[in-house]
């Protein structure tokens, strides 16, 4: 894991990051300290069966529900959040 993220710090966020920043997120990577964070959300996905991106769930009221896969058009999921928070 610590060799993926080394590589996508590098590839992806080297230009968002100044020296400094990234040297600091290099060695977060290389503590470990992430390593049991990272786990915790590989295991809630594969519990829940994510399989591709994006996948979004909403938990309201204590229930959890999948958006259908591939995402939905912003309209489609303000309609929803309006029906789930309605008074």
């Amino acid at each position: 894991m610590a060799r993926f993220l080394q590589r996508y710090l590098t590839l992806c966020c080297s230009n968002a990051l100044d020296e400094a920043d990234l040297k600091k997120a290099r060695a977060l990577v290389q503590s470990g300290h992430l390593d049991a964070a990272i786990d915790k959300d590989v295991a809630l996905g594969q519990s829940r069966r994510v399989n591709q991106t994006p996948m979004v769930f909403v938990t309201h009221a204590g229930e959890t529900t999948q958006l259908p896969p591939g995402g939905v058009t912003y309209s489609l999921m303000k309609q929803y959040f309006d029906y789930l928070l309605r008074p």
